[in-house]
């Protein structure tokens, strides 16, 4: 078995296909492993680490795991007179991550939450709540009495509620947030409000 084979499988909702997850470790170690001798890479081994694992190991299989324990990912990148560490096989093997295949159930487990063509599913209660809402808006806009669209308190205005509102050369106080409208009085102009002013004045009120 190579590193390679090692890597986990991924499945891709898209293609219904596994894939081979390059970015796992493949190695894990768990402890340094023992050194069993060091390489010198000559003229037969230049860019042939499996020629240099056929010489430290008696086979050429191995070549994977003397480089990775070299931190070597490009096996053309051996140049002669480098020097290779060679670790103890047995502890190579100790230190491999697990099998891909055991995380084919876990990938695809993961996949189901990972599918974005599955709709969520709305609780019944907010649905409810939802519509609950949408009928204050409505009625809001149908200018039938409704205490609050938001669940709001009588002192807090609606958003895009303003509180003055200039119209005919007259200011109104609070035309949208005034819950009894039908019972305010009818808005006065600046010259009318002056004038009831001075005649409550002069009648003492």
């Amino acid at each position: 078995m190579t590193i390679f084979e090692i890597k986990p499988l991924i499945l891709d909702n898209k293609t219904n296909e596994f894939k081979i997850d390059l970015t796992y470790p493949s190695v894990r170690y768990n402890y340094d492993p023992y050194i069993i001798g060091i390489y010198a890479v000559n003229e037969q081994s230049e860019m042939r680490p499996d020629v240099a694992s056929q010489s430290v190991y008696g086979v050429a299989t191995f070549w994977d795991l003397l480089l990775k324990f070299n931190a070597i990912s490009n096996p053309f990148s051996l140049c002669k007179e480098d020097r290779l560490m060679v670790p103890a096989l047995d502890d190579m093997r100790d230190n491999l991550a697990p099998s891909g295949e055991k995380n084919v159930l876990a990938a695809t487990i993961r996949g189901q939450y990972l599918d974005v063509s599955k709709k969520a599913k709305q609780d019944p209660k907010l649905a409810k709540l939802e519509l609950k809402r949408r009928e204050a808006q409505k009625k809001k806009a149908e200018n039938i009495g409704v205490a609050s669209a938001s669940n709001l308190p009588p002192n807090i205005a609606e958003e895009g509620d303003r509180e003055i509102i200039i119209k005919g050369g007259k200011v109104q106080f609070g035309p949208n947030v005034s819950r009894g409208k039908a019972e305010c009085e009818v808005p006065l102009s600046k010259s009318e409000f002056l004038a009831k002013l001075i005649k409550n004045r002069i009648n003492g009120q």
